[in-house]
């Protein structure tokens, strides 16, 4: 589903737009690219892009990384969450980006096929400082904040309170409702 620019510039500024960034690995050095829209325009940046009306992870991965580096790598897996907050500037693609981070892990560096939203690549030993302090890498919150053991738990809680939460919203039904028909499912 396309939407019109004009259009597509006051959703930007009334609401968030969900996005996932993908930083290629190998060994220690990150792909980065230099941005050549806003709001990270002139910055070295990992590859990414909004997540579209009805598009899985699998498929804007597709889309991204033939778009930004010449080629799909389909093996990456969930590492961090960021809810960017940019400052407001023309010509902003995205200022409130609530962003999930992959990390690809690739067998050799290479020379990505860039297109027109980057002007050129480098592989860092760094990730951009603004995404460190931004994002809540996964593991380390695991490692810091849960004893072992506890984060399938606490997933399944997260998961049940989800279902709850879609089953009262979408179904039409009360809370009670949609408990009662979670507990009872065989």
């Amino acid at each position: 589903m396309f939407i019109p620019e004009e259009e597509y510039q006051k959703i930007m500024k009334s609401m968030p737009i969900f996005c996932v960034d993908f930083a290629f690995r190998y060994k220690n050095k990150f792909l980065l690219i230099k941005r050549t829209q806003e709001p990270v325009k002139g910055v070295f940046w990992v590859i990414g892009g909004r997540l579209r009306f009805k598009e899985t992870i699998q498929e804007l991965a597709e889309r991204v990384h033939t778009r930004e580096v010449g080629r799909y790598y389909p093996n990456f897996k969930l590492v961090g969450f960021s809810n960017y907050m940019f400052p407001d500037v023309e010509e902003a693609r995205a200022t409130h980006t609530p962003t999930l981070l992959y990390l690809v892990d690739v067998d050799e560096m290479f020379e990505p096929t860039l297109d027109e939203t980057s002007s050129e690549f480098t592989w860092s030993e760094e990730l951009p400082d603004e995404m460190k302090d931004q994002t809540h890498f996964i593991t380390e919150i695991a490692r810091r904040e849960f004893p072992k053991g506890i984060i399938p738990f606490a997933l399944t809680i997260c998961s049940t309170l989800a279902i709850i939460v879609a089953g009262y919203f979408h179904g039409h039904m009360s809370i009670g409702a949609v408990w009662h028909n979670l507990h009872n499912f065989n």
